[in-house]
């Protein structure tokens, strides 16, 4: 198997990071192929009638990989553990609601919340809570040399090191009869050409997160199997509001309109992308069925100077130097914009170096992915309400952040839609963030590897059912 990126005891921050997590720990709730949510560890949950608590009762089959049972405390301290881990990143949010978690009768656990938040669910089938033992959490381990905690999960990690993650069966699992293999290695994070490669040349069986521009080679390749398909996932320009230039809406309008998105999918993704006029994908009971026209490039130059700007206005472009796909989409950009008379300039960097320039405001867009996400409030919250951590432009409209807070407070999905509508309504006419296109996931795998359903990412869920043929047994002369 073939992670892109390996956990290192802080938030999981990247795809592999979390699938990696989710082999090793469950959840109280699970999503299904089709994205609903259901029991996990908590084979049934209920909401009070003022939706400012749930209760949620753990299995009693439900048993960590050294036989104990799991038991609500474990939860109440993989809560405060988690809590904790997320205070200080992105995705401290998530808790802003969450008032306490603590153990009830009959092995129940009960979140109690200052107020109504749809996103809860999503946030009890994440990886940002995974479920450890109590006693290990109080007491710590060596996240490098193990051992390791019991896990709750479909797999016990065994040993890790800079170059290989060994994950044993756990035969415990609730899940009768899962998983169905023995065992997963899982191999370092390499270059996006390596990884591949270690896929074609049988190096490994599985690659989590296929790089899109490979897709197309492995599609033909009779010896490969691709599971997967359309996601939420945005990528997305931000525009930084605090530059003065970028202040005017005409201009951002103009840029908006410029860019040819289909042109953008067939270079940057190989095709395997849609492209993004909104924030929620237009199939999604939240989403919005809107189209950004694409202006002729003289429309844009006209444009450009009934603004007094000058043919060739420079602006600054950043994007992080970790992903093909976001690189050659700048790239591509770049040229686009040149025709209309836009000149960008290209920095691409690394993490630290990409969080250092957003909060320094010296960039005037900024190229990146949203992550996946099961409820919109996920999307919405970080990235264009005032205070969101992922509002990097500094955008503040006291609408969008009335409507949020409404259609976080709500519960029936169709009335929650108008409020997402409307937002993304508002946000299209103040251009903060420009949508580019939806980006295709997919996991690759040799035609060894069967019965692996693709779930929506981030998932490990079909590693609970994946087979492999036993070989053939060694004959001796």
């Amino acid at each position: 198997m073939s992670l892109p990126d390996f956990p290192d005891g802080g938030p999981a921050t990247g795809t592999g990071a979390a699938w990696a997590t989710l082999l090793t720990t469950s959840t109280l709730l699970n999503a299904s192929p089709e994205g609903h949510l259901s029991g996990g560890l908590a084979i049934a949950w209920t909401v009070s009638e003022e939706r400012d608590q749930l209760e949620l009762r753990i299995r009693p089959d439900a048993l960590f990989a050294d036989g104990r049972r799991i038991m609500a405390e474990d939860v109440v301290a993989s809560a405060s553990h988690a809590r904790q881990l997320y205070r200080e990143s992105p995705e401290a949010w998530r808790w802003e609601h969450v008032e306490s978690v603590e153990a009830a009768p009959d092995n129940v656990v009960r979140v109690s919340l200052s107020a109504p938040d749809a996103s809860i669910p999503a946030l009890l089938a994440s990886f940002r809570l995974p479920i450890l033992p109590a006693a290990w959490l109080t007491r710590g381990w060596d996240h490098e040399r193990g051992p390791y905690p019991p896990a709750s999960g479909c797999f016990q990690l065994l040993s890790a090191s800079d170059d290989r993650l060994r994950f044993g069966r756990n035969d415990g699992y609730f899940q009768v009869g899962r998983p169905r293999l023995a065992g997963v290695l899982g191999n370092a994070p390499a270059g996006t050409m390596l990884r591949t490669t270690d896929l074609v040349t049988n190096g490994a069986d599985l690659l989590i997160d296929a790089p899109l521009l490979d897709v197309p080679m492995l599609r033909e390749d009779p010896g490969m199997t691709l599971v997967g398909g359309p996601t939420n996932r945005l990528c997305l320009l931000t525009v930084n509001l605090q530059n003065p230039v970028m202040a005017d809406v005409r201009l951002r309008r103009l840029l908006a309109s410029a860019i040819d998105r289909p042109a953008l999918v067939r270079g940057a993704t190989a095709s395997e992308a849609v492209p993004a006029s909104t924030l929620i994908p237009p199939e999604h009971w939240a989403g919005l069925d809107d189209m950004i026209d694409l202006a002729d490039v003289e429309d844009v130059r006209a444009g450009l100077a009934e603004l007094g700007l000058p043919p060739g206005i420079e602006l600054r472009l950043v994007a992080s130097a970790t992903d093909a796909s976001l690189a050659n989409a700048c790239v591509l950009l770049q040229e686009q914009l040149a025709w209309a008379g836009i000149a960008l300039s290209l920095d691409l960097l690394d993490a630290s170096e990409m969080r250092a320039e957003l909060a320094g405001g010296r960039w005037d867009l900024a190229m990146s992915y949203t992550g996946y996400w099961r409820d919109p409030h996920e999307l919405v919250r970080p990235l264009v309400v005032s205070d969101g951590s992922r509002n990097a432009g500094g955008y503040a409209n006291d609408r969008v952040d009335y409507l949020a807070e409404l259609a976080r407070r709500a519960s029936d999905d169709a009335y929650r839609a108008g409020f997402y509508q409307t937002i993304q309504r508002v946000v299209a006419g103040d251009v903060p963030v420009i949508p580019l296109f939806f980006p295709n996931y997919y996991d690759a795998m040799s035609t060894r590897l069967r019965d692996y359903p693709f779930f929506p990412p981030i998932s490990a869920a079909a590693m609970h059912q994946a087979t492999m043929p036993r070989p053939d047994p060694v004959t001796l002369p």
